[in-house]
């Protein structure tokens, strides 16, 4: 086994746990949620886009 093998599987372990995918989950709903008019502007603008590309096809 490598080193980057071990790190590997030290990382797989780590977010294996039920109580680190916990803090994952709830980290990233924390920043969504502070984030979500700017996300909901960029999915908007995409959307736009995406709709004006295919009305001119």
């Amino acid at each position: 086994m490598t080193t980057g093998d071990l790190f590997r599987e030290v990382i797989r372990s780590l977010f294996d746990s039920a109580q680190v995918k916990t803090v994952l989950v709830q980290g990233i709903r924390a920043r969504t949620a502070a984030r979500k008019d700017e996300i909901a502007a960029g999915l908007s603008t995409a959307a736009r886009g995406i709709i004006a590309a295919h009305l001119t096809q």
